[in-house]
């Protein structure tokens, strides 16, 4: 039997960065999948500090703080690169496309475990500003 999950994004609730240009916009507002399908949250965002840009992705399970994922990042608009958060799994992977201010997290073989609140972040976040999740 297929199972139905259901993924949740939020729009750029956690994503912006402190200065008024900067922002996420984050879609679709939900997804559904069944077991083992790939899913695809996409980020739009603007950037307007400096030429280095840091894209987060964080998730978020119901009653739970909040948990980084990965990130994508450029140094001053050069190769593409990024780090995960330790224990997460390869089939958490992202794209930072720098020229066309879009990102994307995807998610192949997707388990009922992945059910969560996904959140799309541009550098500098909340928590870097001595705030707690």
């Amino acid at each position: 039997m297929d199972l139905l999950l259901l993924l949740y994004t939020v729009l750029g609730i956690i994503g912006s960065s402190f200065e008024d240009q900067d922002s996420v916009t984050q879609w679709p507002a939900a997804l559904h999948a069944q077991e083992d399908q790939s899913v695809t949250i996409h980020c739009n965002f603007t950037h307007s500090a400096s030429s280095s840009i840091y894209l987060q992705w964080y998730s978020q399970d119901p009653g739970e703080r909040v948990k980084y994922i990965l990130q994508r990042y450029t140094l001053g608009g050069g190769t593409e690169d990024g780090d995960k958060a330790a224990g997460v799994e390869d089939r958490f992977s992202a794209l930072l496309d720098a020229p066309n201010k879009y990102t994307y997290l995807n998610i192949s073989g997707i388990q009922m475990r992945d059910s969560a609140v996904f959140y799309c972040a541009l550098r500098p976040t909340v928590k870097e500003a001595g705030l707690s999740f």
